[in-house]
């Protein structure tokens, strides 16, 4: 009688310990930045997480961790393993209270089959400098302003972050205003045409886009300046229409490629009185590069371009 409340007095305290470790702050890494091993997220199931077995922890379990510290610090160890579940004592008649390698023991009047696997690495520690993960793209916060945010990824193993980090909100459009393109900008490409005219963009903060105002007709002026061409294919070139060209670096190619936005020859746009258009694009919320709606594509820089040849 004596062993057996020996053994059960140990199967406790092996108990307790383990619930402490489970759900205590686990302590500050000794060195800066990332422990030797890395930084371990917590055991997550994969699948259904329905277990196949009713009692005693016969059943398995696959899961799964992330190394939150990578690619900083990369983790050493498994990020796979195979786990019991339900962990409660199976009754009579089953000839086994728990399945190996799990014993009976008693939390709370209640008896189950432990140790319960643990769902943070026993060497965890939380990290001197936090980590979070990449920033989500822009979204409106609905009250005029953009918000973006990230994750706190040392959370799961109990070490928090700032609250005030985790979120960022801005009260006008995130995309910077586009510059004009230099010369000096185009990398292994010249660029098509002149430089010509440059006008700032016009920014709609509420709903993240912005116009340019191009003109549409050549500018008798001395030197002059031809902003429109004559179109070189298709239905506009067959009936000699001429079109205003932009000319962009592109974020991605980080090319400069000439695009004809709109045709000169019905350019006159009476909201303006006079011979001028507007070119439009879309702030893309995620790489805060301005998208030109005429292709699609995000730019870093442009200008109206110039064909006279001087």
């Amino acid at each position: 009688m004596m062993k057996i409340l020996q053994y059960i007095l140990v199967l406790f305290l092996v108990l307790c310990s383990f619930l402490n470790e489970s759900f205590a702050q686990p302590p500050t890494c000794a060195q800066a930045g990332c422990p030797t091993g890395g930084v371990w997220g917590e055991w997550k199931t994969i699948g259904s997480g329905q277990c196949d077995m009713e009692c005693g922890g016969c059943g398995t379990l696959v899961q799964t961790r992330e190394c939150i510290s990578d690619p900083t610090c990369p983790c050493t160890g498994s990020s796979n393993r195979t786990t019991g579940c339900n962990f409660n004592a199976c009754k009579y008649p089953t000839q086994k209270v728990c399945c190996n390698p799990y014993v009976p023991m008693v939390v709370n009047k209640v008896q189950i089959c432990g140790p319960i696997p643990k769902t943070i690495d026993s060497s965890a520690c939380c990290p001197q400098s936090t980590l979070y993960s990449e920033w989500s793209g822009y979204s409106s916060n609905g009250n005029g302003g953009w918000v973006r945010t990230r994750r706190c990824l040392t959370a799961s193993i109990g070490c928090p972050c700032a609250a005030k980090d985790i979120t960022e909100t801005m009260d006008v459009c995130p995309c910077p205003a586009a510059i004009g393109l230099e010369n000096s900008d185009c990398e292994g490409t010249s660029l098509p045409g002149n430089k010509g005219f440059f006008r700032a963009m016009a920014i709609d903060n509420a709903t993240c886009t912005a116009k340019v105002l191009f003109y549409a007709e050549n500018q008798d002026t001395t030197p002059s300046f031809q902003f429109c061409k004559p179109m070189a294919s298709g239905y506009q070139g067959a009936m000699k229409f001429d079109g205003a060209y932009i000319t962009v670096k592109e974020s991605v190619s980080k090319q400069c490629v000439a695009h004809t936005v709109f045709d000169c020859t019905h350019g006159q746009n009476p909201d303006y009185g006079s011979a001028r258009q507007d070119v439009t694009f879309t702030c893309n919320l995620q790489t805060k590069k301005w998208i030109m709606d005429f292709t699609g594509n995000d730019i870093d820089s442009y200008y109206q371009g110039n064909w006279t040849i001087n």
